[in-house]
């Protein structure tokens, strides 16, 4: 995506990213109930064009990751859906985090979508300006599919990527994608 208008260029990457992650994620649903701190919005039936963006390239930078195995095989199917092209760069996870802020933090950036770690790393991102919110992608009908509901993930792993913090004005930073549990065994004798 070359253009020589910078600002043109990285708002263009910007919704093209938005649209990646949000379209690949209608394949994750799991129920849940309605958070009472986003707004849902507003369905509108809209012919969704996923042709829209056709012809441009998004660099993609994913964690070697049970996640990324996963979501690889559907990325061909994204691609001749929407005829954008994923420049993959899959880093093992050691790695990950500083080829991550590398990355994010370039001009122009290098990276327009990424595997987002939802701890304290997105949290840091959000606060640094790092991040862009995916609400009103998200709430756009001509940017994401009017049947795709981001209220199918659960509240609490929501919650992990809506800031600010305790604010009635939060909105969504990262979809959830997976999750870990750390659990401590005590064995008795």
């Amino acid at each position: 995506m070359k253009n020589n208008r910078r600002g043109q260029t990285r708002s263009r990457r910007k919704i093209i990213k938005q649209m990646l992650w949000a379209g690949l994620m209608t394949s994750f649903p799991i129920a849940c109930r309605r958070s009472s701190n986003i707004s849902p919005r507003n369905v509108e039936r809209v012919a969704f064009d996923w042709q829209q963006f056709g012809g441009t390239e998004i660099s993609v930078l994913l964690d070697d990751h049970p996640w990324t195995s996963g979501v690889k095989s559907y990325l061909s199917d994204f691609e001749a859906l929407t005829d954008i092209k994923l420049n993959l760069n899959i880093v093992p996870e050691p790695k990950y985090f500083e080829v991550l802020e590398l990355a994010i933090q370039a001009e122009p950036g290098e990276v327009d979508a990424f595997f987002l770690p939802m701890d304290s790393t997105a949290y840091r991102l959000w606060s640094q300006g790092l991040l862009k919110a995916l609400s009103p992608f998200i709430n756009n009908p001509q940017l994401t599919q009017s049947n795709y509901n981001v209220y199918d993930f659960p509240e609490n792993f929501r919650l992990a990527a809506t800031y600010p913090p305790d604010s009635k004005n939060q909105e969504l930073f990262g979809i959830p994608a997976t999750f870990e549990a750390y659990i401590l065994f005590i064995i008795k004798h």
